[in-house]
């Protein structure tokens, strides 16, 4: 679905690409730790044998959680992606871009 450009989009891209790659990496740090905290707990609940293919058959709340995450996770990169290009990695510091450096 196509949406036309609003306010907050022209803010971001004045604010410059840099600065919204910034936070990015702060918020996918954010939700990273708070995933981590969630694996744990999966793990102390017994479900840590559990694969990823199955955490969304479960009905617990930790594992709804844990997938809430995840794609709230995959949609920061897939953001960093569209600013930055292919290789953007969330939680690496954005001077790196893979494939920038030639190995002598």
């Amino acid at each position: 679905m196509v949406r036309k450009m609003q306010k907050e989009d022209h803010a971001k891209d004045a604010q410059g690409s840099g600065a919204r790659l910034t936070q990015i990496n702060r918020e996918y740090n954010k939700l990273s730790a708070q995933q981590s905290k969630l694996t744990e707990k999966l793990i102390d609940e017994g479900y840590g044998h559990v694969r990823m293919s199955e955490l969304r058959s479960l009905n617990s709340p930790t594992a709804t959680e844990y997938l809430r995450l995840g794609e709230a996770m995959a949609k920061l990169s897939a953001e960093g992606d569209r600013i930055w290009g292919p290789g953007f990695r969330p939680g690496q510091s954005m001077y790196y871009k893979p494939g920038s450096m030639r190995a002598r």
